[in-house]
C-alpha cells in the first residue's frame, strides 16, 4: 500500500528555509523587514509560507543581496552613500545612541561575528540617510578628537614606561582616556615634558640585587658590602621559586636608591669609585676595610654543632638541604643519654646568633647500631 503523505500544517525555521531554498540571513532579513510575520511559537502555518513563496522573488529583491555586515564595512558603504568620511566607530556610536540596532535572528538574539555585532545593511542606509546631520556631527567630533589627542599607549612607548607605570600616573593626575583609548594632546605633552616625573617613575622601579649592582656598575660582592654597611637597603621583596618545593625571598631595591648609593660612594672618603668599578672578579673588595660582611647562617650552625659535640663528647653532624633550605643536626647521645632533643632545642633558642634561624633547623637523634 503506497505511503500517504499528509500535507504540512506548519513549518519550523529550518524546515521553512529549506522549503523556500533561502539562506539563514535571508530568512532573518525577511522577518526583520516584515516580509514574514513573526511567530509566537517558532512555527509558521503552511498558508503563511505558501503566501510568502508566491511573492518570494519580490521579497528577496526588497531585502537585497547583502548579508549583515560589521561596523567597519557598513561605514565604508555609508561613506559612499553620503560622501562623508564615515568610520566604524560612527556606526557603533549610532547604535549606542539607539538610532541603529544590531541585526537579530528570528529568536531576537543579536547576530555577531567573533564577538562583534553585525548590522542590517538596509537599516544602516535608512538610518544614515535620515539622520545625515547626526552622522555629520559624529564624523566631525571623531576627527576633531583624533586631531587633538594621542593614544595613551603611544605616549607610554615614547616615555619608555611600563603599562602599570603609565596607568598609575594617569590615575594620580586624573587623566581619563577618551574614545579610542586616547588622551588630550595637552595631557600627553605634560607627561612627555615633565623630566622630574619621568625621573620619579624610573626611580620607583624595583630591581633585584644583581640588577641593582649592574646599574651601579659594581660587582655583586662590592654591592653586598654596601648592603652590610647600610648604605642601601631593600625597599621590598618577592617570593621566587628556585627549585621544587623551595621558595626564597628575593630583596628588591629602588632604582632611585641605587642612584643615591652611587652618589654616596663617589663622595665617600677613602673610596675611589672609578677604581672600584674597574676591579676584576677575583680581586678582593677594598670595601672590606670599611665594613665587615655579616656572618652567614651556615657559620653559626656549624659553630654551634662543634661546640655542642665538644660539651657532650659526641660527634654532631650538620647537613644543609638546598632543596628544603633547612639544616639538620644529627648525633648519637653519649652514655648518659645526652644531649637530648629538648636540651639542644633550648640551647638553640638561648644562642643569640642562632635564635633567628631556630625554625630552620631540624634535630635528629641517631640510635647506636
Amino acid at each position: 500500500m503506497p505511503a500517504v503523505h499528509k500535507p504540512k500544517v506548519d513549518y519550523g525555521p529550518v524546515q521553512l528555509r529549506k522549503h523556500l531554498g533561502i539562506a539563514e540571513w535571508q530568512f532573518n532579513a525577511l522577518l526583520r523587514h516584515g516580509h514574514l510575520p513573526p511567530s509566537t511559537n517558532g512555527r509558521w502555518l503552511a498558508e503563511v509560507v505558501d503566501e510568502l513563496q508566491a511573492r518570494l522573488p519580490e521579497a528577496l529583491a526588497a531585502i537585497g543581496t547583502q548579508p549583515p555586515l560589521g561596523a567597519s564595512r557598513c561605514a565604508q558603504l555609508a561613506a559612499e552613500w553620503l560622501d562623508l568620511d564615515v568610520d566604524g566607530p560612527d556606526i557603533e556610536e549610532l547604535a549606542e545612541r539607539g538610532l541603529l540596532a544590531p541585526a537579530a535572528d528570528y529568536l531576537g538574539k543579536t547576530i555577531e561575528y567573533k564577538g562583534w555585532p553585525l548590522f542590517d545593511v538596509l537599516q544602516v542606509r535608512e538610518v544614515v540617510e535620515s539622520e545625515r546631520a547626526v552622522v555629520e556631527d559624529l564624523v566631525a567630533e571623531r576627527t576633531a578628537w583624533i586631531a587633538s589627542s594621542r593614544g595613551w599607549r603611544e605616549v607610554r612607548d615614547e616615555l619608555g614606561w611600563s603599562f602599570e607605570e603609565m596607568l598609575r600616573v594617569m590615575r594620580e593626575r586624573g587623566i581619563v582616556p577618551g574614545r579610542f583609548k586616547r588622551i588630550a594632546n595637552a595631557d600627553a605633552q605634560a607627561l612627555l615634558g615633565d623630566e622630574d616625573l619621568d625621573q620619579s617613575v624610573r626611580g620607583a622601579r624595583l630591581v633585584g640585587g644583581r640588577e641593582a649592582a649592574r646599574l651601579a656598575e659594581l660587582r655583586p660582592v662590592d654591592f653586598r658590602y654596601c648592603r652590610a654597611a647600610g648604605w642601601i637597603a631593600p625597599a621590598s621583596s618577592m617570593e621566587v621559586k628556585v627549585s621544587r618545593g623551595k621558595w626564597v625571598d628575593v630583596p628588591l631595591f629602588r632604582v632611585a636608591d641605587v642612584e643615591a648609593l652611587v652618589v654616596t660612594l663617589a663622595e665617600m672618603p677613602g673610596v675611589d669609585l672609578e677604581a672600584l668599578r674597574g676591579l676584576g672578579e677575583r680581586v678582593a673588595s677594598p670595601l672590606r676595610e670599611l665594613v665587615a660582611l655579616p656572618t652567614s647562617r651556615g657559620v653559626f650552625v656549624r659553630g654551634f654543632a662543634a661546640d655542642l659535640g665538644t660539651r657532650h663528647g659526641v660527634e654532631v653532624e650538620a647537613v644543609y638541604s638546598d632543596r628544603r633550605d633547612r639544616w639538620t643536626l644529627s648525633w648519637t647521645p653519649n652514655a648518659d643519654g645526652e644531649p637530648t632533643v629538648e636540651a639542644v632545642r633550648k640551647a638553640i633558642v638561648d644562642d643569640a646568633d642562632l635564635r633567628p634561624y631556630a625554625r630552620q633547623i631540624d634535630l635528629n637523634v641517631v640510635d647506636e647500631a
